[in-house]
């Protein structure tokens, strides 16, 4: 079940929800045949035929009145076998529902592995024409940025994405035509004004610094506001696999993109599921 609330309970503190799409993992139908039980039966049926013929032979002789007999007895016993098998099987079919994920892998998703950049794991693309700032890339939680301590979320690193930068991975090599492969990530501000970022996959290739590599996406990919204020928000990107995709290399892509140098975003644990 999935639950929104809004539990501020004051009537200038409302909340709104919009976009909610999608399921977290495709529940997919599986046919499972059981054997219970196989009896074989077998029957046999014997008929015997006796045959028997009998020869009598006579012999007179006339001179000494002598007379010969004789007789001869043959039985001949024919035995037919006749094999019936009848062998009955019972089973027993079982239809379940059951998740299925969309089976992507990710390299270093809570950004653990080392401080500093490059970050393991991850490709990184500048996107926008200032550079950007010098403490980019992976960075303790507490880290000062801005004159504000950025905690993690998970584990003692997280990624500072800086002010207009892509970091992006392979997460499937050869997708399946209709699995729905799903990527979540917490993202907060890292700066002294609003952040703002998108997440989103692409097919074939990675995104280039022009942004010209179309999404692949259920839902229409939009720039998110991160506010000063936030704590570390989750952000989703999701797409159901189509044919035409199939087979070529799934990317997912982190990317930080107002420009602005006291605008900055972080992010951690980016999860598939």
């Amino acid at each position: 079940y999935l639950n929104l609330e809004s539990n501020r309970n004051e009537s200038a503190a409302l909340a709104g929800w919009d976009a909610v799409t999608g399921t977290l993992c495709r529940p997919v139908t599986t046919t499972t045949t059981n054997t219970l039980s196989t009896s074989t039966t077998t029957r046999t049926t014997t008929t015997s035929t006796t045959r028997t013929t009998t020869t009598t032979s006579t012999t007179s002789t006339t001179t000494t009145s002598t007379t010969t007999s004789t007789t001869t007895s043959t039985s001949t016993t024919t035995t037919t076998s006749t094999t019936r098998t009848t062998t009955t099987t019972t089973t027993r079919t079982t239809t379940s529902t059951t998740a299925v994920p969309g089976n992507c892998a990710l390299v270093n998703p809570s950004f653990e592995t080392q401080v500093g950049f490059p970050v393991f794991g991850w490709e990184h693309v500048d996107i926008q024409t200032i550079g950007d700032h010098p403490l980019l890339g992976a960075r303790f939680g507490g880290t000062m940025v801005g004159g504000k301590a950025i905690p993690s979320f998970n584990g003692d690193k997280f990624l500072f994405g800086g002010i207009s930068s892509i970091f992006y991975q392979q997460v499937v090599a050869s997708p399946v035509a209709g699995r729905v492969y799903t990527v979540t990530v917490r993202a907060r501000s890292a700066g002294t004004s609003y952040g703002r970022i998108r997440v989103f996959f692409t097919s074939g290739t990675p995104q280039t610094a022009d942004g010209l590599v179309p999404f692949v996406t259920d839902v229409d990919v939009t720039t998110q506001n991160v506010a000063v204020s936030d704590p570390y928000t989750l952000f989703m990107a999701q797409f159901t696999m189509t044919p035409t995709y199939a087979g070529k290399p799934l990317y997912f892509h982190l990317e930080s993109r107002r420009n602005i140098s006291s605008s900055m975003v972080a992010f951690d644990d980016v999860r598939c599921v």
